[in-house]
């Protein structure tokens, strides 16, 4: 069966591409074009592994990630969480871990560095 992804970000140009990625590993997935979308979502469905950006408006990708830290469902708790940004800042990645981020990309996003992510998480993930 194949995995279900939650795919977070306000760009349509990044979610088309990393929805090619998605589709060419066999994934399955979920779009949300923002946090608040995705929280819609989350209340019907649970994915596998959720990608989210950190930069969106209204509910930004580091308090969507708190908000899922403190879900009540420990399923949703316990969701693996990607977090990708095109932030160049040092303290970026730190405050993505601290917020409870599973893994970390940096934009633009580049095949490998997503299929490394994934692996690292779901280690024999077929590439």
């Amino acid at each position: 069966m194949a995995r279900r992804i939650l795919l977070v970000d306000d760009s349509a140009t990044v979610r088309s591409l990393v929805k090619v990625f998605l589709m060419g590993h066999h994934f399955e997935y979920v779009e949300a074009s923002g946090g608040e979308h995705a929280v819609e979502i989350l209340r019907n469905l649970v994915p596998d592994l959720v990608i989210a950006d950190i930069n969106m408006p209204g509910i930004d990708g580091l308090s969507f990630v708190k908000r899922l830290r403190a879900d009540v469902r420990p399923q949703v708790r316990a969701l693996p969480i990607i977090l990708l940004t095109a932030d160049k800042s040092q303290d970026v990645h730190e405050r993505a871990l601290e917020a409870g981020a599973s893994e970390f990309v940096r934009k633009p996003v580049s095949s490998g560095d997503l299929q490394q992510a994934i692996e690292r998480l779901f280690p024999g993930t077929p590439k």
